[in-house]
């Protein structure tokens, strides 16, 4: 039988390691080295193509397996093919090899090894109720119970009172009540009819440059969507500057 070694990662292989199984021949000048195809059952596998290395008058071929079931297997490597220069083809019979696998797990201790334990202790366990929860509800009932009952005699409480409208002066539109009713622009033609009038019946030396000013403010505000507050604030302008004219 032709010698087959194998080669290992470590002493021994665990399962899934890559075991390489080398095999080397004897090889004549001229002579080709081929490794045939060969895919093992079981629980070896071949993880890649083998390699054929020539080395002189001799040639090694490895092929990696791995193993993955721990134990002892006896594997049937085949043998190489070989090539003569004529052409001739001949092959090697294959060599039987032993591949022990140790497993990943760790070794168990036996039974005699391990000490016995002593008894647990006995758990206290605890008994939940709700009659500490009730005695709160009841007692809470009974001292809110006078506060609500105050609290139904005492009837609704009382409407805050409206706070009075600003006094108008006799003779006055009441502006501010018509802003806040909505009539913005009855606000502001109340002032620019009030300003037109001052201008017409002011002294001839009375500067009308802020006059015209407000004036042009207020014919624009009428087809603009301000807030209706500027209205009562743009008709005492008004006012003032028609006492400014008459004066």
């Amino acid at each position: 039988m032709i010698p087959l070694l194998l080669a290992l990662q470590g002493a021994l292989p665990t399962v899934g390691d890559t075991v390489w199984l080398r095999r080397t021949i004897p090889v004549a000048a001229g002579w080709t080295v081929r490794a045939p195809d060969w895919d093992p059952t079981g629980p070896v596998q071949r993880l890649g193509r083998p390699r054929v290395v020539r080395r002189g008058d001799s040639a090694e071929v490895a092929w990696p397996v791995a193993v993955w079931v721990p134990g002892e297997h006896l594997i049937e490597v085949p043998g190489p093919v070989l090539v003569r220069p004529d052409g001739v083809v001949d092959s090697l019979p294959p060599a039987p090899v032993s591949v022990v696998a140790r497993s990943i797990l760790p070794v168990p201790p036996p039974d005699s090894t391990l000490a016995p334990q002593p008894p647990a202790p006995v758990v206290p366990t605890r008994e939940t109720t709700v009659v500490p929860l009730l005695v709160a509800w009841g007692a809470a009932g009974l001292l809110l119970a006078p506060v609500h009952w105050w609290w139904r005699r005492r009837g609704p409480a009382p409407a805050a009172a409206l706070a009075p409208p600003p006094p108008v002066a006799a003779g006055e539109p009441p502006v501010d009540r018509w802003a806040d009713a909505g009539e913005r622009r009855a606000v502001i033609d109340a002032a620019a009819e009030r300003l037109r009038r001052a201008i017409e019946s002011r002294r001839s030396d009375a500067p009308l440059d802020e006059a015209e000013a407000l004036l042009a403010s207020l014919e624009a505000a009428r087809f603009t969507g301000g807030d209706a507050t500027d209205a009562p604030a743009l008709y005492r302008r008004a006012v003032e500057l028609e006492r400014g004219l008459a004066a």
